[in-house]
């Protein structure tokens, strides 16, 4: 069961981000501001410097994030070299190319999905 009446996530409850996801929330001190405001000036200054530009350029990704997208483009990797290996020690045409679009849909993961409880 579909339920599109409301935006935001399935326990109803409403997300927001920052535009700066660094930034802090709250009230800041006279002294804390002034310190950053000069960080983002010496930045606007010096950001064509390629060391400068370098460490803007990459952003911090969670450790469980990096290593499960490491361990899936390994699942990916493998069995592609899986599919290649199998034409190849088949008879020409009888292993299809398919896409990935194409394959069937083994599972689906959407908040959707499960019934609310009725507590």
């Amino acid at each position: 069961m579909e339920n599109t009446s409301h935006p935001g996530s399935s326990d109803h409850n409403i997300r927001i981000w920052k535009a700066r996801a660094s930034e802090k929330l709250g009230i800041m001190r006279a002294r804390e501001k002034t310190a950053i405001e000069y960080s983002e000036e010496l930045k606007k200054k010096y950001g064509a410097f390629p060391e400068v530009k370098r460490i803007a350029r990459h952003r911090h990704l969670p450790k469980s994030i990096y290593h499960a997208k490491k361990e899936h483009t390994i699942i990916k990797e493998s069995i592609q070299r899986k599919q290649s290996n199998r034409r190849r020690h088949s008879k020409p045409g009888s292993v299809p190319f398919t896409k990935a679009s194409e394959e069937p849909i083994v599972g689906l993961q959407d908040d959707y999905t499960t019934e609310p409880s009725g507590h």
